[in-house]
C-alpha cells in the first residue's frame, strides 16, 4: 500500500467523461470540462471551489479499505470519501451531472430522503451491492448517497476508531459489538428525526 507521504497526481484532461481515483498510482483523473468551464479560471486557481471531488480522491486515495470482502471494501471506501466531500468539500461552483457524482452538494440525509422517495429505500446489503454496480442509474446514485450518509453516521455517533477496524478489515460486531441491522435501524432513525 502507498504511503500518506507519497504525491498525488492530479491529472485534468478533456478525455476524461467523469472524475476517477487510481488508489495504487495515486493517481486523480478529473474532466477538464468540469475545472474550466466557459468563463472560468484556468490554472491552479480553476481548482478551487472544486473541493468536492479533491476531498472524495484524496480519501479513496489515502484510505483505501482493506476490508477482506471486495464488495463491502468498496462500500466503506466511497462511503468514506462522499461523506468527506459532503462534510469538507463544500459545493462544487458548477453542478455535476447527478449520473456521475452523487452528492452535488445536497446534504446526505436529504439527499437520501429525496432519491428514496423515488426510487425506493436500499438495505445496508443492497447500498454495497449498487455501489459496485457499473450501471450508471438513479439506485446507484442513492447507495453512495447512502453508503456516505451511514458512514458518517458512524463517525460521528460511535467512532472514528470503530469505523477504521471495519474498513480496515474486521467484521462489523467485532468493530462495533453490535449487528450492522440495528446500526442500519438506528442511522434510519436519525435520519427520520431529520426529516421532522
Amino acid at each position: 500500500m502507498p504511503r500518506p507521504s507519497e504525491p498525488i497526481h492530479i491529472k485534468i484532461s478533456k478525455d476524461y467523461p467523469f472524475p476517477r481515483a487510481w488508489v495504487q498510482k495515486r493517481i486523480m483523473q478529473l474532466p477538464a470540462n468540469r475545472f474550466h468551464p466557459k468563463g472560468a479560471p484556468a490554472g491552479p486557481k480553476a481548482i478551487r471551489g472544486r473541493g468536492p471531488t479533491l476531498w472524495h480522491g484524496v480519501a479513496n486515495i489515502l484510505a483505501p479499505s482493506a476490508h477482506p470482502t471486495k464488495q463491502w471494501g468498496r462500500f466503506l471506501s466511497e462511503g468514506l470519501g462522499v461523506y468527506l466531500q459532503s462534510k469538507f468539500g463544500g459545493k462544487a461552483l458548477t453542478p455535476w451531472p447527478a449520473k456521475f457524482y452523487p452528492a452535488m452538494g445536497l446534504g446526505l440525509n436529504e439527499g437520501t430522503q429525496g432519491l428514496e422517495a423515488e426510487v425506493g429505500a436500499l438495505s445496508m446489503p443492497d447500498t454495497k451491492r449498487f455501489v459496485n454496480d457499473r450501471k450508471l442509474s438513479r439506485t446507484r446514485q442513492l447507495a453512495w448517497i447512502q453508503a456516505g450518509s451511514f458512514v458518517g453516521f458512524l463517525i460521528e455517533t460511535r467512532s472514528l476508531d470503530a469505523f477504521l477496524r471495519w474498513h480496515r478489515g474486521q467484521t462489523f460486531h467485532e468493530s462495533y459489538h453490535g449487528t450492522l441491522e440495528e446500526a442500519e435501524r438506528q442511522w434510519r432513525s436519525s435520519i427520520a428525526r431529520d426529516r421532522s
